[in-house]
């Protein structure tokens, strides 16, 4: 299946009028598609093929794996697209309609805003939920922002996992393959980033499970087989 969400999102409110972030969808042909042709697989269409390259019956081929599948099920189907500007969900703001609509191609989920555009109304009354008109709309909601992620989740950190080790000694029992720390600076994110290497049965979030030296020599083996085969440009994994 396929699943996707919104969060967080935010409505301010003045008097008896909402405001909405700006939002648009793209528009093809009248509507704005959101997936299609979505296909499903069976088990064995996954596991069967990998566990024979695990065991190292055979090498990796990416033509049996998930080399069958079958459209997913749906029928032809529309209700209201609504915006929730109330926390409770007892007002919504009608911003459009979805779709689904089974093809020959597989179903199609769509959305068919009220504007054809495809940009949605931003400012709604809150008696009736009706649109509002910006020129209607008081001057200091028109201005009011919305909140930032910066501003509603604030970054706590630096957090150092070297002098503030994790309880249970996880990260040094059995320890990484390799004891140099190893930097990548992301400008998006959180700025630099130390971290080490672990052979796969040792890191740290694998430790609470408290596998034996069997279970880890079964797991490490058929990760190693794994890895030897994979090209780094696989289209599955």
């Amino acid at each position: 299946g396929f699943a996707f969400e919104w969060n967080t999102m935010y409505t301010l409110r003045q008097g008896d009028i909402y405001k909405i972030p700006k939002m648009s969808v793209p528009m093809t042909s009248g509507k704005s598609t959101i997936a299609q042709g979505g296909r499903g697989y069976d088990k064995a269409d996954v596991y069967a093929p990998l566990e024979e390259v695990l065991a190292g019956r055979k090498q990796l081929s990416q033509t049996p794996v998930m080399g069958k599948s079958t459209f997913m099920d749906c029928s032809n189907s529309e209700d209201d697209a609504k915006y929730y500007v109330t926390q409770d969900k007892a007002k919504a703001a009608l911003v459009g309609r979805f779709k689904t609509e089974k093809t020959s191609a597989g179903c199609v989920w769509s959305m068919i805003p009220s504007d054809s555009s495809g940009r949605w109304p931003q400012y709604f009354h809150h008696s009736d939920m009706r649109p509002v008109a910006e020129s209607q709309v008081p001057q200091g909601l028109r201005s009011a922002s919305f909140p930032t992620t910066g501003d509603v989740f604030p970054f706590k950190g630096p957090y150092d996992a070297r002098s503030k080790k994790a309880a249970g000694g996880c990260m040094d029992s059995p320890g990484p393959a390799d004891p140099k720390m190893y930097c990548a600076f992301y400008s998006s994110g959180p700025g630099w980033i130390g971290y080490k290497w672990y052979k796969f049965v040792d890191q740290p979030g694998l430790q609470r499970l408290r596998l034996t030296e069997a279970q880890k020599t079964f797991m490490q083996q058929r990760v190693e087989r794994l890895h030897r085969q994979l090209s780094g440009k696989d289209r599955w994994i």
